[in-house]
């Protein structure tokens, strides 16, 4: 689970997908304004284009919306780097969904049934 102090951190990379951080619910859910708690973080994406203030939300600029996954490394929490530095690759346990099923022509999309399809 997340520590306290990643809080702020947390909320960002997570809200960050719909594309703006919203000041006022930051500031509710954390206890600080946005600006305050992201600092150095808000002025690396400015300087890179990515993002701007308006007002008290954090809005992503076009190719901030291009990069959102770049953005969202941005906001991860130190922490956060250890850990992922300190994990095997096994430990993420992640599921490759459609990349096996596209790479057997057997297996082609155009091949596969409604029951098939849904169970991706």
């Amino acid at each position: 689970m997340f520590d306290r102090s990643e809080r702020p951190q947390n909320y960002a990379v997570r809200q960050v997908e719909y594309l703006r951080l919203d000041g006022a619910d930051f500031k509710r859910k954390v206890g600080v304004p946005l600006e305050t708690a992201m600092e150095s973080e808000i002025e690396l994406l400015r300087e890179f284009g990515l993002a701007q203030m308006v007002g008290p939300d954090l809005i992503l600029s076009e190719d901030g919306i291009c990069f959102t996954s770049a953005v969202k490394r941005v906001f991860f929490h130190e922490s956060a780097w250890k850990r992922l530095s300190e994990m095997a690759p096994e430990d993420f346990n992640i599921e490759r969904g459609l990349l096996p099923v596209l790479g057997s022509n057997e297996n082609s999309i155009g091949n596969l049934n409604s029951t098939q399809l849904t169970s991706l």
